[in-house]
């Protein structure tokens, strides 16, 4: 509804091989990683991080680790490290989840009653 977005999830393998993987993806995409040690962030201030970066950048890159986490040269790489949550969550969880922030985000921005304050 406010923007085209694809998922593209690796098959199962180390945590080496899949951030080869995702380094070679991202190219020079604006990086964010999805780390339980990531920085806190607000639904309202995910929303204007969102805003910023799409003003500075073509293209976003989210990513999310799998069952082991993200490679260190992944963390490195990115521009911004986030949590989603200090939970442990699967990964296939973390993505769903994420899905409903990204919504959420977009609907702060337009000022649509999804988000209650």
């Amino acid at each position: 509804r406010f923007t085209s977005f694809e998922i593209i999830t690796l098959k199962d393998s180390t945590k080496e091989k899949e951030a080869e993987a995702i380094l070679k993806t991202t190219g020079n995409h604006f990086l964010i990683a999805l780390d339980e040690h990531g920085n806190e962030l607000s639904s309202k201030e995910f929303s204007l991080w969102i805003k910023k970066i799409s003003l500075e950048q073509k293209d976003i890159v989210f990513c999310i680790g799998g069952p082991n986490g993200l490679d260190q040269s992944v963390l490195n790489k990115a521009n911004l490290c986030q949590s989603l949550t200090t939970m442990t969550l699967p990964h296939e969880l973390a993505q769903l989840f994420f899905c409903e922030q990204l919504y959420r985000a977009f609907t702060i921005q337009k000022g649509l009653p999804y988000h209650r304050e």
